[in-house]
């Protein structure tokens, strides 16, 4: 006979569920700490006017657990960012107390709250324990009231960042609310934790075992619960896992070390674009529910997530082990790419990378380098089509393994701007980003002088007209502010850092004679014999310079 896995809901009270007796853990698989002081505002509003009402209840949603195969322990499938914040808001009262030299009632609300104590050992175990990249940050800094140095604080991960950002909002509303009426502290303090613990409400969802609470998940989504794409689509995946649940779990958790929790839902987009269908990411969630029915075929689609991460994992670091049999040649499209902070063009690659050689992927890297290039770094033109012929032609890739760059090229040909607009618009384009700027002086230097001669990291880039030029510039101006010829390309060249230094906002002729005419880049070779640099100069040179780039920046297919 078979038995029924049993699933409990009630009604609790913040209190009743820290009191329960058993831990609340973060399972690693779950996404890191995500609440900004935003969220953290809203819910110390909401608190600070339930108080003021004089309300008995105040309801915060569901919390869904599932039990464990350790009786006193729960894993948390939904609602770590509610509890974890009120835990916060315990801790600052503790820390409240604490600061007031009252260590009994500090002992009391971390008891009662917070922790645990072992009456055998006096070891204390937390109430909750959030994922294995935040909880050690998590019971220092909040639980144990360790200071953060302000050395020690660029080095956190962002959701670390989060915890501490959110914790110190928390301790700073705190104390001003209490010095509103300072001489009513101690009542205030016990006031705010009694609502919390007394008048702050959750249902409570207890299932038999975590395929159940993933179920539970998603019925209580669909009725209004929101989270980030990617806790959805898991949730979703989960609940299809069945007797699989430990195998997607882990398969999940090695995704999300792999990415990382901020950028999952566009990676999960990108992938889907690659493999299933067109979607945008308001339609990604929907989308994977109507594809993804049965246990197998959630199966097959996190098993490919896992390999696929591992592409996207290359496209972002030029060392990565998946380039070993590449030819050198692959890293300079793939530098480009990343120091444009281009990511449209991923279901491409995932695509193509499933099965092209090295030397034809190396060809496809080109291609979408230079259409991206000039598409949107030099055109300008609005990423909308991109973001629907990308994905077609990625899907047309995993249909057709035959195609060839050629073939990538022609599925790409309708977003390729055409070397009479892309030369214009080079021309007249304002270069105003450093990184983007040295990129293409060096590679037009390199063209000209046919070696890597801009390659140094010492070179920087030279605004030949000075960003602020003095009186003894504006004369050569013409008529034209100084804002509307700096930032052309026409009058941006490579120097020396520390030649670049030397000469500042010197004028032209001081500039030519102790940098330009010393320069070894063939770049400089034309700015070499100008008399005087004026506006005629910068637009000439700009013309120029879009000539060679033409060539540079193009596909011969």
């Amino acid at each position: 006979m078979a038995t029924t896995k049993k699933i409990d809901g009630k009604a609790y009270s913040i209190g009743e569920i820290l009191k329960k007796g058993v831990q609340y853990r973060v399972p690693t698989y779950q996404r890191d700490f995500a609440w900004s002081v935003d969220e953290i505002d809203t819910l110390w509003n909401d608190i600070m006017r339930g108080i003021d009402d004089e309300k008995k209840e105040y309801f915060i949603g569901a919390i869904v657990t599932s039990r464990t195969e350790e009786p006193k322990k729960r894993d948390i499938v939904d609602g770590q960012q509610r509890l974890a914040a009120l835990s916060m808001i315990f801790a600052a009262i503790a820390d409240a107390w604490k600061m007031r030299s009252d260590q009994s009632r500090e002992s009391l609300v971390k008891n009662e709250f917070l922790g645990d104590v072992d009456r055998r050992t006096l070891t204390i175990t937390p109430k909750l324990t959030l994922n294995e990249n935040n909880d050690t940050f998590y019971q220092a800094c909040v639980i144990g009231g360790e200071i953060v140095e302000d050395k020690d604080k660029k080095a956190l991960i962002s959701s670390n960042k989060l915890i501490l950002a959110g914790y110190g909002r928390i301790k700073f509303l705190l104390e001003e609310w209490i010095a509103k009426n300072p001489e009513s502290f101690k009542e205030n303090l016990i006031i705010l934790e009694e609502f919390i613990s007394e008048s702050i409400y959750a249902i409570l969802i207890e299932t038999g075992d975590e395929s159940d609470a993933y179920v539970t998940f998603e019925t209580l989504n669909g009725r209004g619960i929101e989270l980030a794409t990617s806790d959805l689509v898991k949730n979703f995946l989960f609940s299809k896992a069945g007797s699989n649940i430990d195998k997607f779990k882990k398969t999940w958790n090695e995704i999300l070390l792999i990415i990382g929790s901020e950028g999952l839902t566009q990676f999960i987009r990108y992938f889907w674009n690659a493999y299933y269908d067109v979607a945008r990411e308001k339609e990604l969630y929907k989308n994977i529910k109507e594809t993804i029915k049965e246990t197998s075929s959630a199966k097959s689609m996190i098993d490919k997530l896992r390999t696929v991460a591992v592409y996207n994992d290359a496209l972002s670091n030029p060392e990565h082990p998946y380039w070993s049999e590449f030819s050198n040649e692959y890293k300079q499209y793939l530098n480009a790419l990343n120091l444009f902070k281009f990511s449209q063009y991923k279901p491409i690659m995932f695509a193509a990378m499933d099965f092209m050689n090295p030397v034809d992927l190396t060809k496809v890297l080109k291609v979408i380098m230079v259409i991206s290039f000039r598409y949107t770094v030099i055109s300008g033109l609005n990423t909308g089509s991109l973001e629907r012929v990308y994905p077609s032609a990625a899907l047309a890739i995993t249909a057709n393994r035959k195609i060839r760059p050629k073939g990538v090229f022609d599925l790409l040909k309708s977003v390729y701007v055409d070397d009479s607009k892309f030369e214009a618009d080079f021309a007249q384009r304002f270069f105003n980003k450093d990184s983007i700027a040295r990129y293409i002086l060096k590679e037009i230097n390199d063209s000209l002088s046919g070696s890597e001669s801009a390659a140094s990291a010492k070179i920087t880039v030279e605004h030949i007209l000075p960003k602020n030029p003095n009186s003894d510039w504006k004369k050569y101006l013409g008529g034209m502010k100084s804002d509307e010829l700096v930032y052309l390309i026409g009058n941006l060249t490579l120097l020396d850092g520390a030649k670049n230094r030397e000469i500042g906002n010197s004028t032209f002729e001081v500039k030519k004679v102790k940098a330009f005419n010393k320069s070894v880049l063939s770049i400089n070779d034309s700015i070499k014999s100008q008399l005087y640099w004026s506006n005629k100069s910068i637009i000439e040179r700009s013309e120029s310079l879009a000539k060679t780039a033409v060539k540079i920046w193009r596909l011969d297919y």
